[in-house]
């Protein structure tokens, strides 16, 4: 495979030619190729200028604050909001920048966490500018998504077409396996794909590139858009061998609202910046008992405040464990192989469970809750098909039960996910919970499966 970094040096030696293809986080570099003007009503999306003038996108999320990608550089002189045509010099609105604040584990190696904040020095005063909804929600393959610029319009590496108006095209998720697996003649994407990443296609050569870099990939089959992605990089534009690649917004949301809640003037609502968010907004809605089949909850539960008290199962309370203190907490039944983390793909205190390991807890009071609920984060590596991860259950020292995760599921290695288990437990006093790898016989070749655990909540009701 040909290094990356070899690739944005030969970018640079000819650069008079583009006589290469560029890779989209390099140098302020992406396009929409193959689309067409955008309805003037989308006024959340803006655009970064300098002296010369459009060079990244945008998107405002707060009447102060715009979201961009972190490979587009804090060098900002100004903020166009809310104009169409960008060759106008009338109509939206020109801001100045008080600060740029790139996310601090982006990496410029391959991209990875690529966003950033920029906030405004003042909140936008337009009647009619609107902000886009950041989604929490992990995306899959399949989904229908929108990218909106004013990047180049011809895929051709020798003509230039930069348009004035906001240009749009849909394209099509696919599932990062799949993309990472993408090659072509002069480059693979094998090792560059993260679980921060999502990846977006059209069969028909529609895609992201110069000039669109930073801008909103978007959901619009609801009530109102919401932003999934960030355009980052991708191989050449509207290659046939190489998905777009964008930033995933729910691995960033956490840090998102973090900042926002602390710097801006008037963070959005949804935001909940004064108010503990709970589980309910992580947990699925079905009905009856067992692991929600979809997984699809972006994997940041938040937990500001725990109920006082010692006991562990009060009604109308929760526990959370998060194995933050360098031991396994309630967890106390464990091989003394068990595996402990500090950090671990970005999350802090995670424990390991492998192939023949498990680590459980003795039996917990109920204290008279007629179902009970165990929300874990979780991320699986190397799982192959057939590999499953199951939190097992016994109450009252009856028989053992388990809800199983097969690699066969819905999700993919490398990225964290959310499971909610709801178990009928209205004749039980007691329970003994479990979580378990039970990997198939290994072949030859295969690296041993593991799956990490971040955090675990317990949540009774009557």
């Amino acid at each position: 495979m040909m290094n990356k970094a070899a690739l944005v040096c030969l970018q640079l030696i000819f650069a008079s030619s583009s006589a290469w293809k560029v890779l989209r986080g390099s140098h302020r570099e992406s396009r929409i190729i193959g689309g067409t003007e955008s309805d003037p009503d989308h006024t959340y999306v803006a655009s970064l200028q300098d002296d010369i003038g459009h060079f990244c996108g945008g998107s405002l999320i707060a009447p102060d604050v715009v979201l961009s990608a972190a490979h587009c550089g804090t060098d900002i002189p100004k903020v166009i909001l809310g104009r169409h045509d960008l060759g106008k010099s009338s109509g939206g609105e020109v801001m100045t920048v008080k600060e740029a604040i790139k996310n601090p584990r982006y990496s410029t190696k391959n991209d990875n966490n690529d966003s950033m904040l920029i906030f405004l020095d003042r909140a936008s005063s337009m009647k009619h500018t609107e902000l886009v909804r950041l989604g929490r929600d992990f995306v899959g393959e399949g989904q229908h998504v929108t990218v909106r610029g004013w990047g180049d319009t011809n895929p051709s590496d020798y003509r230039e077409n930069y348009p004035n108006e906001l240009m749009e095209v849909e394209v099509k998720t696919l599932s990062n396996e799949d993309c990472e697996a993408s090659k072509g003649r002069d480059f693979d994407y094998d090792g560059w794909i993260t679980g921060n990443m999502i990846c977006a296609e059209h069969r028909l050569r529609k895609d992201a590139c110069q000039g669109d870099s930073g801008g909103p990939l978007v959901v619009e089959s609801g009530p109102e858009p919401v932003q999934v992605g960030i355009v980052s990089w991708g191989y050449g534009c509207a290659e046939d061998d190489y998905p777009g690649v964008y930033t995933r917004v729910s691995t960033q949301y956490k840090w998102i609202r973090e900042q926002v809640c602390s710097r801006s003037s008037s963070p959005p609502d949804y935001f909940n910046c004064n108010t503990a968010s709970t589980l309910q907004q992580s947990q699925a809605s079905g009905n009856g008992e067992g692991i929600e089949e979809d997984a699809n909850e972006e994997a940041s539960i938040v937990v500001e405040e725990e109920p006082a008290g010692p006991a562990m199962f009060e009604k109308g309370s929760f526990r959370v464990e998060e194995f933050d203190n360098g031991d396994f907490g309630m967890f106390t039944e464990h091989s003394e192989s068990a595996r402990h983390y500090a950090e671990s793909h970005l999350q802090q205190g995670v424990v390991a469970v492998g192939d023949g390991l498990s680590i459980g807890t003795e039996y917990l009071s109920l204290g008279g809750f007629n179902s009970l609920a165990v929300s874990y984060r979780f991320l699986a590596e190397n799982l192959h098909p057939g590999d499953e991860f199951c939190l097992e259950y016994i109450l009252d020292e009856g028989e053992s039960s388990s809800e199983c995760t097969s690699r066969q599921g819905p999700f993919a290695n490398g990225v964290w996910y959310i499971k909610t288990a709801k178990l009928d437990i209205s004749n039980a006093s007691s329970v003994k919970l479990k979580f378990v790898l039970r990997a198939k016989s290994s072949s030859g070749g295969q690296e041993d499966s593991d799956v990490l655990l971040d955090k675990v909540i317990f949540r009774g009701s009557s």
